[in-house]
């Protein structure tokens, strides 16, 4: 089981929020998705997924010209409760 917690910041061109929300809303999709707040997102489930989750979202959203940050912290097997 991995649990993810993920931002992803789009700088440089266009329109960011719009990029953000639609982040967003994808990983609300993906069948990943835990919960999210102010911009920072929860993933949880099978490893495999989480990441194919995770690499989707950072190839997908963005403008070809511009950048994109992604602040990331991922655990497995975690004994804690998020």
């Amino acid at each position: 089981m991995a649990d993810a917690q993920f931002s992803l910041y789009v700088m440089g061109a266009g329109d960011h929020m719009a990029e953000i929300m639609g982040c967003i809303d994808f990983l609300k999709q993906s069948g990943t998705f835990d919960r999210s707040k102010n911009f920072c997102t929860r993933l949880t489930g099978d490893a495999g997924p989480v990441f194919a989750t995770l690499q989707q979202a950072f190839c997908q959203f963005g403008p070809p010209n511009g950048h994109v940050t992604v602040d990331l912290t991922v655990s497995a097997n975690s004994p804690s409760k998020r």
